[in-house]
């Protein structure tokens, strides 16, 4: 980022309004090149911009700036290293930190991320225990297999949870002013039943880029807060999603540029 760039942001302080529709007239074949929820392509001269905005308020929490800088290996995988900053609206820009990745013909996968505790830099790559769980591999091509019973928007049977895939029906965005089709693909962080259980709707494009990624909870899900004190997040209890039955409410929102229409100075 250049220097009058990291005083501030473009993202608005106050989320837009968002209304999503489900669209069952239409279908299509996603080919999406992003390591997916951080919305950066791993591929050199690339940069990317979101913003998270909480519950129960709406108002900015976040905002990160990521760009593809150069070329590096992990191990024996070659790929980009990728500079990460994060901004806070009480402590403005954090020390940048690094994430690596490659683009395959079939697989956005993540390599290594390289981040600070303390003092200490840690490495922490694709050969350690659990990587995968926190990091891991997509499949660039995604496509709707009838895996699940979309009744509405908030309304879902997941019919088959081995599909790592999860596409989830087709639906119409609107953020704003600005409206985009969209194919929804649903994750989950662990079993649907557990209480810690964190629920993520991705919503791409059709030209494969991550518009927006809502994430949903149980009633009993806790973090710690800066002063290392576990307390149950904040949720918008009137905004929901129900999945197999299971209730879980809105807790926050993660939205690119394209979602707001802005531009960066790297090819899009």
């Amino acid at each position: 980022m250049s220097q009058e760039e990291m005083k501030t942001h473009p993202f608005p302080h106050q989320r837009p309004t968002v209304t999503i529709t489900l669209d069952k007239a239409n279908s299509f074949v996603v080919n999406c090149p992003e390591l997916r929820s951080w919305f950066i392509i791993p591929e050199l001269g690339h940069r990317s911009l979101y913003a998270n905005y909480d519950a129960t308020d709406w108002k900015l929490s976040e905002v990160y700036d990521l760009t593809s800088v150069r070329s590096a290996r992990i191990h024996d995988r070659e790929g980009v290293e990728i500079d990460v900053h994060c901004w806070k609206p009480n402590t403005g820009w954090f020390p940048t930190w690094q994430m690596y990745g490659r683009l395959t013909k079939y697989q956005a996968e993540y390599l290594a991320v390289l981040q600070f505790n303390q003092e200490q830099r840690i490495l922490y790559t694709y050969l350690d225990q659990h990587f995968d769980y926190d990091w891991g591999k997509m499949t660039r091509c995604l496509k709707d297999k009838g895996n699940f019973i979309i009744k509405d928007s908030r309304h879902t049977e997941w019919k088959d949870k081995s599909d790592e895939d999860g596409v989830a029906g087709f639906f119409s965005v609107q953020i704003g002013k600005r409206k985009f089709n969209c194919l929804r693909i649903l994750g989950l962080d662990q079993d649907l039943l557990h209480p810690e259980v964190s629920i993520t709707e991705e919503y791409i494009d059709e030209s494969g880029r991550t518009i927006m990624v809502r994430r949903f909870c149980s009633m009993r899900k806790s973090m710690l807060d800066d002063q290392g004190q576990k307390r149950l997040v904040d949720l918008d209890k009137e905004s929901l999603l129900k999945i197999n039955g299971s209730t879980f409410y809105h807790w926050y929102d993660s939205f690119s540029n394209l979602a707001f229409g802005l531009k960066t100075e790297t090819t899009e």
